[in-house]
Protein backbone atom coordinates (compact mmCIF):
# COMPACT_ATOMS: atom_id res chain seq x y z
CA UNK A 1 0.00 0.00 0.00
CA UNK A 2 2.95 1.95 0.62
CA UNK A 3 5.04 4.10 -2.02
CA UNK A 4 8.91 3.90 -2.55
CA UNK A 5 11.02 6.33 -0.30
CA UNK A 6 13.02 9.66 -1.72
CA UNK A 7 15.88 10.85 -1.16
CA UNK A 8 14.69 13.60 0.21
CA UNK A 9 12.85 11.51 3.02
CA UNK A 10 9.23 11.83 1.20
CA UNK A 11 7.42 8.95 0.33
CA UNK A 12 5.02 8.49 -2.88
CA UNK A 13 1.60 6.76 -1.34
CA UNK A 14 -1.58 6.17 -3.00
CA UNK A 15 -3.36 8.96 -1.07
CA UNK A 16 -0.65 11.46 -1.48
CA UNK A 17 2.84 12.70 -0.36
CA UNK A 18 4.50 11.43 2.86
CA UNK A 19 6.98 13.16 5.32
CA UNK A 20 8.38 11.99 7.96
CA UNK A 21 5.50 9.34 8.87
CA UNK A 22 2.72 12.06 8.36
CA UNK A 23 0.12 12.86 5.79
CA UNK A 24 0.75 16.11 4.11
CA UNK A 25 -2.42 16.62 3.50
CA UNK A 26 -3.06 15.93 -0.35
CA UNK A 27 -5.49 13.24 -0.31
CA UNK A 28 -7.84 11.55 1.94
CA UNK A 29 -9.72 14.73 2.83
CA UNK A 30 -13.62 14.51 2.79
CA UNK A 31 -14.66 18.29 2.27
CA UNK A 32 -10.99 18.54 -0.11
CA UNK A 33 -13.57 20.28 -3.19
CA UNK A 34 -14.77 23.16 -1.71
CA UNK A 35 -11.02 24.24 -0.43
CA UNK A 36 -9.89 23.39 -4.25
CA UNK A 37 -12.46 25.81 -5.54
CA UNK A 38 -11.66 28.40 -2.65
CA UNK A 39 -7.82 28.04 -4.18
CA UNK A 40 -8.93 28.87 -7.77
CA UNK A 41 -10.95 31.71 -6.61
CA UNK A 42 -8.09 32.98 -4.68
CA UNK A 43 -5.54 32.66 -7.84
CA UNK A 44 -8.03 34.40 -10.00
CA UNK A 45 -8.66 37.24 -7.83
CA UNK A 46 -5.06 37.35 -6.42
CA UNK A 47 -4.11 37.71 -10.12
CA UNK A 48 -7.05 39.99 -11.02
CA UNK A 49 -5.88 42.08 -8.14
CA UNK A 50 -2.19 42.33 -9.16
CA UNK A 51 -2.16 43.05 -12.68
CA UNK A 52 -5.50 44.93 -12.40
CA UNK A 53 -4.92 47.00 -9.16
CA UNK A 54 -7.70 48.32 -7.39
CA UNK A 55 -8.41 51.33 -10.08
CA UNK A 56 -8.27 49.50 -13.47
CA UNK A 57 -7.80 52.61 -16.11
CA UNK A 58 -6.80 55.34 -13.39
CA UNK A 59 -3.30 54.29 -12.05
CA UNK A 60 -3.99 50.15 -11.79
CA UNK A 61 -1.02 48.56 -9.08
CA UNK A 62 1.10 51.32 -8.16
CA UNK A 63 1.50 50.64 -4.38
CA UNK A 64 0.60 52.53 -1.20
CA UNK A 65 1.96 56.22 -0.92
CA UNK A 66 3.94 57.42 2.17
CA UNK A 67 0.25 58.47 3.56
CA UNK A 68 -1.12 54.72 2.62
CA UNK A 69 -4.20 53.61 0.90
CA UNK A 70 -7.19 52.02 2.47
CA UNK A 71 -8.09 49.72 -0.20
CA UNK A 72 -4.74 48.99 -1.28
CA UNK A 73 -4.23 47.13 2.44
CA UNK A 74 -7.71 45.64 2.31
CA UNK A 75 -7.86 44.12 -0.82
CA UNK A 76 -4.41 41.86 -0.02
CA UNK A 77 -6.00 41.14 3.30
CA UNK A 78 -8.81 39.93 2.28
CA UNK A 79 -6.55 37.69 -0.20
CA UNK A 80 -4.77 36.61 2.52
CA UNK A 81 -8.04 35.75 4.57
CA UNK A 82 -9.12 33.74 1.91
CA UNK A 83 -5.69 31.88 2.01
CA UNK A 84 -5.90 30.84 5.71
CA UNK A 85 -7.75 27.83 5.59
CA UNK A 86 -5.59 26.62 2.45
CA UNK A 87 -2.34 27.27 4.42
CA UNK A 88 -3.61 25.44 7.97
CA UNK A 89 -5.42 22.46 5.95
CA UNK A 90 -2.31 21.90 4.37
CA UNK A 91 -0.11 22.75 6.75
CA UNK A 92 2.69 20.05 7.10
CA UNK A 93 2.71 20.55 3.14
CA UNK A 94 3.61 24.20 3.53
CA UNK A 95 5.89 23.94 5.88
CA UNK A 96 8.15 21.92 3.73
CA UNK A 97 7.95 24.28 0.73
CA UNK A 98 8.82 26.78 3.03
CA UNK A 99 11.59 24.86 4.10
CA UNK A 100 12.42 24.16 0.07
CA UNK A 101 12.01 27.84 -0.76
CA UNK A 102 15.13 28.81 2.30
CA UNK A 103 16.43 31.26 -0.64
CA UNK A 104 13.15 33.53 -0.92
CA UNK A 105 12.22 32.52 3.30
CA UNK A 106 16.03 34.10 4.01
CA UNK A 107 15.51 36.93 1.65
CA UNK A 108 12.38 37.86 3.37
CA UNK A 109 13.40 37.76 6.68
CA UNK A 110 16.46 39.90 5.88
CA UNK A 111 13.71 42.90 4.92
CA UNK A 112 11.89 42.16 7.51
CA UNK A 113 15.58 42.64 9.87
CA UNK A 114 15.73 45.83 7.52
CA UNK A 115 13.17 47.90 9.43
CA UNK A 116 15.73 48.03 12.44
CA UNK A 117 17.55 50.05 10.04
CA UNK A 118 15.26 51.54 7.53
CA UNK A 119 15.20 55.80 7.32
CA UNK A 120 11.39 55.21 7.97
CA UNK A 121 11.06 52.11 9.72
CA UNK A 122 7.05 52.51 10.13
CA UNK A 123 6.90 52.75 6.20
CA UNK A 124 8.84 49.94 5.89
CA UNK A 125 7.12 48.21 8.56
CA UNK A 126 3.64 48.18 6.88
CA UNK A 127 5.13 47.36 3.19
CA UNK A 128 7.46 44.46 4.48
CA UNK A 129 4.14 43.41 5.85
CA UNK A 130 2.24 43.26 3.11
CA UNK A 131 5.20 41.61 1.17
CA UNK A 132 5.21 38.74 3.20
CA UNK A 133 1.25 38.54 3.36
CA UNK A 134 1.70 38.15 -0.44
CA UNK A 135 4.09 35.60 0.01
CA UNK A 136 2.19 34.04 2.05
CA UNK A 137 -0.81 33.94 -0.31
CA UNK A 138 1.04 32.62 -2.95
CA UNK A 139 2.14 29.72 -0.96
CA UNK A 140 -1.78 28.91 -0.11
CA UNK A 141 -2.26 28.62 -3.54
CA UNK A 142 0.64 26.90 -4.55
CA UNK A 143 0.11 24.18 -2.08
CA UNK A 144 -3.22 23.45 -3.57
CA UNK A 145 -1.87 23.91 -6.82
CA UNK A 146 -1.60 19.81 -7.36
CA UNK A 147 -3.25 19.85 -11.28
CA UNK A 148 -0.80 21.55 -13.53
CA UNK A 149 -2.75 21.80 -16.25
CA UNK A 150 -5.78 23.19 -14.47
CA UNK A 151 -3.88 25.97 -12.81
CA UNK A 152 -2.55 26.70 -16.21
CA UNK A 153 -6.10 27.16 -17.55
CA UNK A 154 -7.17 29.61 -14.50
CA UNK A 155 -4.43 31.64 -15.03
CA UNK A 156 -4.31 31.58 -18.83
CA UNK A 157 -8.29 32.42 -18.59
CA UNK A 158 -7.43 35.59 -16.14
CA UNK A 159 -4.87 37.08 -18.37
CA UNK A 160 -7.45 36.50 -21.54
CA UNK A 161 -10.09 38.36 -19.91
CA UNK A 162 -8.02 41.58 -19.06
CA UNK A 163 -6.01 41.48 -22.76
CA UNK A 164 -9.27 41.58 -24.27
CA UNK A 165 -10.72 44.28 -21.97
CA UNK A 166 -7.49 46.01 -22.78
CA UNK A 167 -7.91 45.72 -26.83
CA UNK A 168 -11.27 46.71 -26.68
CA UNK A 169 -10.51 49.71 -24.42
CA UNK A 170 -8.22 51.41 -27.17
CA UNK A 171 -11.21 52.21 -29.52
CA UNK A 172 -13.75 52.60 -27.09
CA UNK A 173 -11.96 54.85 -24.39
CA UNK A 174 -9.03 55.64 -26.49
CA UNK A 175 -8.43 58.87 -23.97
CA UNK A 176 -8.03 56.22 -21.54
CA UNK A 177 -6.13 53.37 -23.09
CA UNK A 178 -3.98 55.24 -25.22
CA UNK A 179 -1.14 56.95 -24.22
CA UNK A 180 1.64 59.10 -26.38
CA UNK A 181 4.14 56.42 -26.17
CA UNK A 182 1.93 53.65 -27.14
CA UNK A 183 -1.64 51.82 -26.08
CA UNK A 184 -1.69 50.95 -21.75
CA UNK A 185 -5.13 49.41 -21.61
CA UNK A 186 -6.55 49.42 -17.94
CA UNK A 187 -2.65 49.81 -16.73
CA UNK A 188 -0.18 52.10 -15.82
CA UNK A 189 1.63 52.34 -18.62
CA UNK A 190 2.35 50.74 -22.18
CA UNK A 191 5.75 48.34 -20.37
CA UNK A 192 3.00 47.06 -17.42
CA UNK A 193 0.62 46.14 -20.39
CA UNK A 194 3.37 45.10 -22.71
CA UNK A 195 4.54 42.37 -19.62
CA UNK A 196 0.80 41.06 -19.60
CA UNK A 197 0.68 40.63 -23.04
CA UNK A 198 4.33 38.85 -22.59
CA UNK A 199 2.55 36.65 -19.90
CA UNK A 200 0.00 35.50 -21.98
CA UNK A 201 1.32 34.69 -24.87
CA UNK A 202 3.47 32.14 -23.18
CA UNK A 203 0.99 31.21 -20.79
CA UNK A 204 -1.39 30.29 -23.14
CA UNK A 205 1.03 28.42 -25.15
CA UNK A 206 1.38 25.82 -22.50
CA UNK A 207 -2.59 25.38 -23.00
CA UNK A 208 -2.02 23.76 -26.12
CA UNK A 209 -0.79 20.35 -25.17
CA UNK A 210 -3.79 19.77 -23.10
CA UNK A 211 -6.49 20.41 -25.65
CA UNK A 212 -8.45 17.81 -26.79
CA UNK A 213 -10.20 18.97 -29.54
CA UNK A 214 -8.71 20.72 -32.66
CA UNK A 215 -11.63 23.67 -32.44
CA UNK A 216 -9.98 24.48 -28.67
CA UNK A 217 -6.41 24.76 -29.90
CA UNK A 218 -7.72 26.82 -32.93
CA UNK A 219 -9.34 28.81 -29.99
CA UNK A 220 -5.83 29.24 -28.34
CA UNK A 221 -3.76 29.88 -31.18
CA UNK A 222 -6.52 32.88 -32.25
CA UNK A 223 -6.89 34.00 -28.88
CA UNK A 224 -2.37 34.46 -28.81
CA UNK A 225 -3.04 36.45 -32.30
CA UNK A 226 -5.17 39.01 -30.42
CA UNK A 227 -2.58 38.89 -27.72
CA UNK A 228 0.45 39.85 -30.28
CA UNK A 229 -2.19 42.77 -31.91
CA UNK A 230 -2.26 44.44 -28.34
CA UNK A 231 1.42 43.67 -27.64
CA UNK A 232 2.48 45.67 -31.14
CA UNK A 233 -0.42 48.49 -29.76
CA UNK A 234 1.82 49.06 -26.93
CA UNK A 235 4.94 49.40 -28.84
CA UNK A 236 6.68 47.98 -25.53
CA UNK A 237 9.76 46.74 -27.19
CA UNK A 238 11.08 44.81 -24.08
CA UNK A 239 8.10 42.37 -24.14
CA UNK A 240 8.47 42.47 -27.68
CA UNK A 241 12.15 41.31 -27.37
CA UNK A 242 11.64 38.46 -24.62
CA UNK A 243 8.52 37.18 -26.94
CA UNK A 244 10.92 36.74 -29.43
CA UNK A 245 13.35 35.12 -27.87
CA UNK A 246 10.34 32.62 -25.65
CA UNK A 247 9.41 31.57 -28.90
CA UNK A 248 12.90 30.97 -31.11
CA UNK A 249 15.24 29.70 -28.01
CA UNK A 250 13.28 28.78 -24.82
CA UNK A 251 10.10 26.81 -26.30
CA UNK A 252 12.03 24.73 -28.15
CA UNK A 253 15.27 24.66 -25.98
CA UNK A 254 12.39 23.42 -23.44
CA UNK A 255 11.03 20.68 -25.86
CA UNK A 256 15.02 19.29 -26.79
CA UNK A 257 15.39 19.30 -22.85
CA UNK A 258 12.82 16.46 -22.54
CA UNK A 259 14.34 14.62 -25.26
CA UNK A 260 16.81 12.15 -24.85
CA UNK A 261 18.17 11.89 -28.33
CA UNK A 262 18.12 15.95 -29.16
CA UNK A 263 21.11 16.49 -27.48
CA UNK A 264 22.89 18.29 -29.79
CA UNK A 265 20.37 20.31 -30.75
CA UNK A 266 20.26 21.00 -27.31
CA UNK A 267 23.30 22.33 -26.75
CA UNK A 268 23.02 24.12 -30.28
CA UNK A 269 20.10 25.86 -28.72
CA UNK A 270 21.19 26.24 -25.13
CA UNK A 271 23.93 28.56 -27.27
CA UNK A 272 21.82 30.61 -28.95
CA UNK A 273 19.99 31.70 -25.95
CA UNK A 274 23.64 32.86 -24.63
CA UNK A 275 23.77 34.73 -27.34
CA UNK A 276 20.78 36.54 -26.89
CA UNK A 277 21.18 36.91 -23.45
CA UNK A 278 24.67 38.34 -24.53
CA UNK A 279 22.93 40.88 -26.59
CA UNK A 280 20.03 41.69 -24.67
CA UNK A 281 22.57 42.68 -21.73
CA UNK A 282 24.59 45.40 -24.67
CA UNK A 283 20.99 46.62 -25.34
CA UNK A 284 20.11 47.09 -21.39
CA UNK A 285 23.65 48.64 -20.85
CA UNK A 286 23.78 50.86 -24.00
CA UNK A 287 27.43 49.62 -24.70
CA UNK A 288 27.21 49.78 -28.52
CA UNK A 289 24.95 48.18 -31.11
CA UNK A 290 23.09 51.24 -31.02
CA UNK A 291 20.60 50.40 -34.32
CA UNK A 292 20.03 47.30 -32.48
CA UNK A 293 18.93 49.51 -28.94
CA UNK A 294 16.62 51.22 -31.24
CA UNK A 295 15.32 48.65 -33.34
CA UNK A 296 14.94 45.98 -31.02
CA UNK A 297 15.04 47.24 -26.69
CA UNK A 298 14.43 50.92 -27.10
CA UNK A 299 17.16 53.27 -26.07
CA UNK A 300 17.30 53.29 -22.50
CA UNK A 301 19.11 56.95 -22.52
CA UNK A 302 15.49 57.99 -24.55
CA UNK A 303 13.73 56.61 -21.62
CA UNK A 304 15.98 57.77 -19.02
CA UNK A 305 17.00 54.41 -17.56
CA UNK A 306 20.51 54.93 -17.34
CA UNK A 307 20.33 57.94 -15.33
CA UNK A 308 17.89 56.55 -13.20
CA UNK A 309 20.44 53.92 -12.27
CA UNK A 310 23.76 55.96 -12.06
CA UNK A 311 21.74 57.88 -9.42
CA UNK A 312 20.29 54.67 -7.98
CA UNK A 313 24.49 53.33 -7.43
CA UNK A 314 25.47 56.50 -6.23
CA UNK A 315 22.93 56.31 -3.31
CA UNK A 316 23.99 52.17 -3.08
CA UNK A 317 27.55 53.17 -2.56
CA UNK A 318 26.76 55.00 0.60
CA UNK A 319 25.52 52.36 2.03
CA UNK A 320 25.97 48.89 -0.31
CA UNK A 321 25.06 46.56 2.37
CA UNK A 322 22.32 47.52 4.56
CA UNK A 323 20.09 49.78 2.11
CA UNK A 324 17.94 52.33 3.49
CA UNK A 325 15.31 49.85 4.35
CA UNK A 326 12.96 47.76 2.12
CA UNK A 327 10.01 49.98 1.04
CA UNK A 328 11.73 53.46 2.32
CA UNK A 329 13.26 54.83 -0.75
CA UNK A 330 10.56 55.38 -3.13
CA UNK A 331 7.25 57.10 -2.49
CA UNK A 332 8.38 58.41 0.74
CA UNK A 333 6.64 61.74 0.36
CA UNK A 334 8.07 65.08 -0.92
CA UNK A 335 10.26 65.91 2.30
CA UNK A 336 12.00 62.85 1.74
CA UNK A 337 12.46 61.76 -1.93
CA UNK A 338 15.21 60.74 -2.91
CA UNK A 339 15.45 62.51 -6.54
CA UNK A 340 15.40 65.88 -4.22
CA UNK A 341 19.25 65.11 -4.35
CA UNK A 342 19.94 63.99 -7.50
CA UNK A 343 22.31 65.82 -10.12
CA UNK A 344 20.47 65.66 -12.74
CA UNK A 345 16.82 66.57 -14.85
CA UNK A 346 15.67 64.02 -12.25
CA UNK A 347 15.29 66.49 -9.15
CA UNK A 348 12.71 67.98 -11.28
CA UNK A 349 10.54 65.33 -11.54
CA UNK A 350 7.56 65.35 -9.29
CA UNK A 351 6.88 63.30 -6.25
CA UNK A 352 5.80 59.91 -6.83
CA UNK A 353 5.86 60.18 -10.47
CA UNK A 354 9.56 57.77 -10.35
CA UNK A 355 8.76 54.47 -7.97
CA UNK A 356 11.07 52.23 -9.12
CA UNK A 357 14.92 52.51 -9.97
CA UNK A 358 13.73 50.16 -13.31
CA UNK A 359 16.19 47.69 -12.59
CA UNK A 360 14.70 44.77 -9.70
CA UNK A 361 18.43 43.65 -8.53
CA UNK A 362 19.37 47.79 -8.19
CA UNK A 363 16.06 48.01 -6.42
CA UNK A 364 16.59 45.56 -4.17
CA UNK A 365 20.30 46.94 -3.44
CA UNK A 366 19.34 50.34 -2.73
CA UNK A 367 16.78 49.37 -0.33
CA UNK A 368 17.74 46.50 1.50
CA UNK A 369 21.46 46.12 0.75
CA UNK A 370 23.51 43.68 -1.22
CA UNK A 371 21.97 40.63 0.76
CA UNK A 372 18.61 41.00 -0.70
CA UNK A 373 19.69 41.55 -4.57
CA UNK A 374 21.40 38.05 -4.12
CA UNK A 375 18.43 36.61 -2.88
CA UNK A 376 16.03 38.01 -5.13
CA UNK A 377 18.02 36.82 -8.05
CA UNK A 378 19.34 33.22 -6.41
CA UNK A 379 15.58 33.24 -5.52
CA UNK A 380 14.41 33.22 -9.23
CA UNK A 381 17.56 31.05 -10.84
CA UNK A 382 16.41 28.19 -8.29
CA UNK A 383 13.32 27.34 -9.88
CA UNK A 384 14.57 27.54 -13.26
CA UNK A 385 17.26 24.78 -11.97
CA UNK A 386 14.22 22.87 -10.70
CA UNK A 387 12.55 23.08 -13.91
CA UNK A 388 15.28 22.04 -15.84
CA UNK A 389 16.61 19.48 -13.99
CA UNK A 390 12.74 18.47 -13.80
CA UNK A 391 12.67 18.45 -17.97
CA UNK A 392 16.00 16.62 -18.32
CA UNK A 393 15.34 13.69 -15.72
CA UNK A 394 11.24 13.21 -17.00
CA UNK A 395 11.66 13.60 -20.69
CA UNK A 396 8.55 13.95 -22.22
CA UNK A 397 6.21 13.21 -20.05
CA UNK A 398 3.21 15.84 -21.13
CA UNK A 399 1.44 17.09 -17.37
CA UNK A 400 5.18 17.81 -16.22
CA UNK A 401 6.71 18.55 -19.34
CA UNK A 402 3.93 21.44 -19.38
CA UNK A 403 4.47 22.48 -15.51
CA UNK A 404 8.52 22.36 -16.10
CA UNK A 405 9.18 24.15 -19.15
CA UNK A 406 6.19 26.90 -18.39
CA UNK A 407 8.46 27.66 -15.43
CA UNK A 408 11.67 27.35 -17.00
CA UNK A 409 10.71 29.81 -19.84
CA UNK A 410 9.02 32.09 -17.23
CA UNK A 411 11.90 32.37 -14.70
CA UNK A 412 14.33 32.79 -17.67
CA UNK A 413 12.35 35.46 -19.23
CA UNK A 414 11.63 37.12 -15.26
CA UNK A 415 15.19 37.37 -14.66
CA UNK A 416 15.35 39.48 -17.81
CA UNK A 417 12.58 41.23 -17.02
CA UNK A 418 14.32 42.87 -14.03
CA UNK A 419 17.12 44.02 -15.89
CA UNK A 420 15.00 46.74 -17.55
CA UNK A 421 11.74 46.91 -15.07
CA UNK A 422 11.47 46.39 -11.10
CA UNK A 423 9.31 42.88 -10.78
CA UNK A 424 11.31 40.57 -8.00
CA UNK A 425 9.91 41.67 -4.61
CA UNK A 426 8.49 44.62 -5.50
CA UNK A 427 5.67 46.15 -3.77
CA UNK A 428 4.43 48.14 -7.02
CA UNK A 429 4.74 46.04 -10.12
CA UNK A 430 2.46 43.53 -10.74
CA UNK A 431 4.94 40.87 -11.52
CA UNK A 432 5.84 41.01 -8.10
CA UNK A 433 3.05 38.22 -7.34
CA UNK A 434 2.96 36.25 -9.96
CA UNK A 435 7.17 35.96 -9.43
CA UNK A 436 6.29 34.50 -6.22
CA UNK A 437 3.43 32.22 -7.30
CA UNK A 438 5.65 30.65 -10.33
CA UNK A 439 8.93 30.53 -7.35
CA UNK A 440 6.10 28.23 -4.93
CA UNK A 441 4.75 26.20 -8.15
CA UNK A 442 8.09 24.80 -8.75
CA UNK A 443 8.55 24.05 -5.52
CA UNK A 444 5.05 22.00 -5.47
CA UNK A 445 5.40 20.43 -9.14
CA UNK A 446 8.68 18.88 -7.93
CA UNK A 447 7.76 17.51 -5.47
CA UNK A 448 7.29 13.62 -5.55
CA UNK A 449 3.64 13.36 -6.05
CA UNK A 450 3.32 15.36 -8.53
CA UNK A 451 6.85 14.79 -10.38
CA UNK A 452 6.24 11.01 -9.82
CA UNK A 453 2.59 10.97 -11.39
CA UNK A 454 1.26 9.08 -14.50
CA UNK A 455 -1.84 10.56 -14.81
CA UNK A 456 -2.14 11.53 -18.50
CA UNK A 457 -5.58 12.41 -20.60
CA UNK A 458 -4.93 12.20 -24.25
CA UNK A 459 -5.02 15.55 -26.18
CA UNK A 460 -5.98 16.94 -29.46
CA UNK A 461 -2.09 15.63 -30.05
CA UNK A 462 -3.06 12.20 -29.28
CA UNK A 463 -1.48 10.13 -26.03
CA UNK A 464 1.82 11.42 -25.28
CA UNK A 465 4.22 9.63 -22.25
Amino acid sequence: MGGATRRDGTEQGEAGLVSGGRRLGIGGIGWGDPLRLLADATLFLGLAYAICGSAPFKGGFGGDTSQGNAMLRLLPMSLFAMAMPLLIVRWPLVRLMLTRNWVMVLTLGWLVLSIGWSDMPGLSLRRVGFLVIGYMTAMGVAAWADDIERTTKIIAALLVIVVLIDLISVPLVPHLAMSDEGARGMHLQKNQAGGVCLLAIIVLSFCLPSLRRLWGVALVVGLMGLTVVFLILTKSKTSMALVGIYLVFLLPLSAGLAWERGRGIVLILFAGVAVSLLVFTVGVQGWTLPDVLELVFGDPTFTGRTDIWDFALDQIAERPFLGTGYGAFWDVGEAHDPLRHANSWLRFVGEGIINQTHNGYLDLWVQAGLPAMLGGAIGMVRPLVLAGLGLVRDGWRRVQWIGYAQIFSLMMLFLLYNLMESAVLSRVHFLGFIIFLYILFAERWTMPDIALSRGMPTSAWGEVR
